[in-house]
């Protein structure tokens, strides 16, 4: 029997002690001292697969290798059988991305749903780091997305939005608001081309995948099923004209002769004019036109526009129209009732006014008085019909215009 440490490995040849001579378990792990054994008193390929056959993970004690104990690059992926590392042996954050070589792991390496939301940090994957047509609709589930996760800040989003027909599930705007400080914009365009000649490009509000409740065409028009309501308070169909200067509601009013401003009105200031138009509305239910032509008061902003389109400068195009549609606010013009009940200024000057009379231009400016049957014409001249007496010499009574 030989003492503890008496023979220690410096009085020991080279090669004195091979495995033949060492019974199974007589060496174990406590007789190894921490570092007695280094990658260099291993010689290149002195270890094969054959004499490490019976090393076995019970082999090793819990922990016994440890990070420090395995050199870089010592371990590779064929060493590791499948499915040999799990995702209970690998401890949260140790893998990395410095740890995940370009390209290493594939759709096929994740198990569905391996990877959820809650996994993912904010920003974690990017626009870039999505292919072409990778997101189909299906793999969008409803209400995935909803109106806070849509940044309408951005002008790529309000150009680019969803093409190609694309469908977000059904977002639930009822008890969500959303604003912004720009206009937001539905982009209905069939070929892409920025112009409004087709009918094709649809945008469609329905209430059953089947039937459509409103649609708008890419060509402007409107159809809608149903009754449209335009308020409770408003009687009237009017048309913007070009007019001077603002004109109060009620005033009568008649065409003007003017070249420079075409389909100009003003005040009526003789009686009986054929020249007359309607009345000056102060509620109306609808509105038609915007009473002037952008090619006749912006030329050249309206050339501009046409050559910013056919180079595909979209913002220039929408710094442009908008500038127009400031231009054409500021223009003067009056909403002219064409048909239905409005207020109009009347006075007795031809006589009392009763419900059911016919009223024509009065000399009074601005104001309508009763027909005279056989005085002139009817045809032409007639206003409307009272639908209100007139108490006093001057006032003011409901008319149903647009009635001759």
């Amino acid at each position: 029997a030989l003492a503890a440490n008496s023979v220690t490995a410096s009085e020991l040849a080279d090669a004195a002690v091979d495995t033949a001579a060492l019974q199974d378990g007589a060496v174990t792990a406590a007789d190894v001292a921490d570092g007695a054994i280094l990658a260099a008193e291993f010689q290149d390929d002195s270890i094969g697969a054959d004499p490490v056959a019976g090393l076995t993970s019970g082999s090793l004690a819990s922990n016994a290798a440890g990070a420090a104990e395995v050199a870089a690059d010592a371990v590779d992926t064929a060493a590791i059988q499948d499915g040999a590392v799990t995702g209970a042996k690998v401890a949260a954050n140790t893998v990395t991305d410095a740890n995940v070589h370009s390209d290493s792991l594939t759709a096929s390496s994740l198990a569905t749903d391996s990877v959820g939301a809650d996994e993912l940090a904010a920003g974690a994957i990017g626009a870039a780091e999505i292919q072409d047509d990778s997101i189909g609709t299906l793999e969008v589930l409803q209400s995935t997305i909803v109106p806070a996760d849509l940044d309408l800040t951005d002008a790529d989003w309000k150009f680019l939005g969803l093409q190609n027909g694309a469908r977000i599930g059904l977002l639930d705007f009822y008890t969500v608001r959303v604003s912004t400080a720009d206009s937001m914009i539905a982009l209905i365009d069939n070929d892409d081309d920025d112009a409004d000649s087709g009918v094709d490009a649809t945008f469609e509000v329905r209430h059953n995948p089947d039937e459509g409740l409103l649609r708008v065409r890419e060509n402007g028009d409107l159809e809608h099923m149903g009754t449209m309501f335009a308020g409770s308070m408003t009687f009237d169909i009017a048309e913007f004209f070009p007019t001077l200067d603002a004109l109060e509601p009620g005033t009568v009013v008649v065409a003007v002769d003017d070249a420079s401003m075409p389909g100009r009105v003003e005040p009526s200031s003789s009686g009986v004019d054929p020249a007359v138009v309607g009345v000056v509305t102060s509620n109306p239910g609808i509105i038609l036109g915007g009473g002037f032509s952008d090619e006749l008061y912006f030329p050249e902003l309206v050339r501009e526009a046409s050559a910013a389109r056919a180079a595909g400068d979209r913002d220039r195009v929408a710094a442009l129209r908008a500038e127009i549609e400031r231009g054409l606010a500021a223009l003067p013009r009056s909403p002219i009732a064409l048909k239905g009940r409005v207020p109009v200024r009347v006075t007795a000057e031809a006589g009392p006014i009763r419900v059911g009379d016919l009223l024509t231009t009065a000399n009074t400016p601005g104001c309508a008085m009763r027909y005279v049957p056989g005085s002139s014409p009817t045809r032409g001249v007639v206003l409307g019909k009272a639908l209100e007496s007139l108490r006093g010499e001057e006032g003011e009574i409901l008319v149903l215009v647009g009635n001759h």
